[in-house]
C-alpha cells in the first residue's frame, strides 16, 4: 500500500537524498534487523546447550556466529545510516504537521 501511495515524508526523503530512496532505507533496516535476529538465535542455541558442547568450548563459533554478523551489521549501518536520511527532530515534526493539514 505504501509503495503505491507514498506519504509526503517518504517523497521528501526521495527528493532530498538521490543516493537511496525510502524503500532502500527500509531494506537496510530489515537486513540489519534480520542479521541481529540470526545472531540472537545463535546466542540462544549457545546458551541452551550443555557446558560441554562444542559451541561452548570452541571460540570459532563465537567469532563466526556472533562477531562476524555484528561486524557486517556495523558496516552496513555505518555506510547507510538511517538517521542520515530522516533529518532532525524539528524537520520530522514539520513534515508530520504538513501531513496532518
Amino acid at each position: 500500500r505504501l509503495s503505491r501511495n507514498p506519504t509526503p515524508t517518504a517523497r521528501r526523503v526521495d527528493e532530498d537524498h538521490p543516493r537511496l530512496n525510502w524503500k532502500d532505507i527500509t531494506r537496510v533496516i530489515f537486513v540489519a534487523s534480520a542479521m541481529i535476529f540470526v545472531r540472537s538465535l545463535f546466542r540462544l542455541i549457545e546458551f541452551t546447550c550443555d557446558s560441554n558442547s562444542p559451541m561452548m568450548k570452541t571460540e570459532a563459533y563465537l567469532y563466526v556466529c556472533d562477531s562476524t554478523l555484528m561486524f557486517i551489521v556495523l558496516a552496513i549501518l555505518i555506510y547507510w545510516h538511517p538517521a542520515e536520511y530522516v533529518g532532525s527532530r524539528k524537520s520530522i515534526l514539520q513534515m508530520h504537521h504538513q501531513e496532518m493539514i
